[in-house]
């Protein structure tokens, strides 16, 4: 099991459990090369649908068949 969220460490305290939309560049290409060939689940723990919608749009421009939920 992979855990993710998005963390926006520019904010003070950093804001936690954000869209993976809002990560850096270089801490979302290491999470795509991570999930490349991993074969199991992959929990994203956002709090919004729309947050939940980012991640996944995000994700679906590196990877096939990634859902967005309307």
């Amino acid at each position: 099991l992979i855990h993710l969220h998005g963390v926006d460490k520019a904010l003070e305290p950093p804001k936690d459990h954000i869209g993976l939309d809002r990560l850096s560049y270089k801490a979302f290409d290491a999470v795509t090369r991570m999930l490349e060939n991993y074969i199991g689940t992959v929990s994203l723990e956002v709090f919004t649908l729309s947050n939940l919608n980012a991640s996944l749009a995000a994700l679906s421009r590196s990877f096939d068949k990634i859902p967005v939920i309307k």
